[in-house]
């Protein structure tokens, strides 16, 4: 039984590893406020079609270069022996994939900010994921802050910013869908910090801080990006 349940929590860090945390946002914002990339100017030709392609194109490339790089880069450190091992049990083993997360990121948000047709509310999420790995890369040096909880506050963190900026007026139907969404973000948040705490990652003030700081940093990121 204690197999079958560490398997489980293998399973749901590895689906719910906070790399795919922008991934999952830019598809959910897509699901939620479709009309926020209907900007045809980013398309070939005005028809639906060459749009979807767009929105795959995006998609794919948000993942490599926010999940596929950062990951090979720290396989790379592992090999070189920077990393004693891919789950990082020590503090001192995060400080360099951080350092890589971070710069991943930092130029992602440094060229999406220039596209016209990426709308500024992913650009803010961006940006709060930006200052969650900054504020974490600083708590890492006293306390070993879950970076699944940093991840998956930064994900129910970019859902609420929804509600807060809207780009137009909501039907009550698609309320309904956010606050859906929004439930079960935060079951699957907790269920993420019951695995965490089932393989001895972490201990629950690791995990209440992280999913501050991933929450709290996108509201900070807003002030910034998106005009009030």
């Amino acid at each position: 039984m204690k197999r079958l349940f560490d398997f489980g929590a293998q399973f749901v860090s590895l689906l719910l590893h906070p790399v795919f945390v922008l991934t999952y946002g830019l598809m959910l914002f897509m699901i939620l406020a479709p009309d926020a990339f209907g900007n045809l100017a980013a398309c070939v030709r005005p028809d639906q079609e060459t749009c979807v392609q767009w929105y795959q194109v995006l998609t794919l490339r948000t993942f490599i270069q926010t999940a596929v790089l950062p990951l090979a880069a720290v396989v790379m450190m592992r090999f070189l022996g920077f990393v004693s091992s891919l789950e990082m049990p020590e503090r001192n083993d995060r400080i360099g994939p951080l350092i890589v997360v971070i710069i991943f990121v930092l130029w992602m948000f440094m060229n999406y900010r220039q596209l016209p047709e990426i709308p500024a509310l992913y650009v803010s999420m961006i940006l709060g994921s930006v200052v969650a790995l900054f504020i974490t890369f600083f708590v890492n040096v006293f306390s070993k802050i879950s970076l699944h909880a940093v991840g998956m506050g930064g994900l129910i963190g970019m859902v609420s910013l929804l509600l807060v900026r809207p780009y137009h007026y909501f039907t009550v139907a698609d309320y309904q869908a956010i606050y859906l969404v929004l439930g079960c973000l935060i079951v699957l948040a907790g269920l993420v910090g019951t695995a965490r705490l089932l393989l001895g990652a972490h201990r629950p003030v690791d995990l209440w801080g992280g999913y501050a700081v991933g929450f709290g940093a996108q509201f900070v990121a807003l002030r910034f990006v998106v005009p009030a």
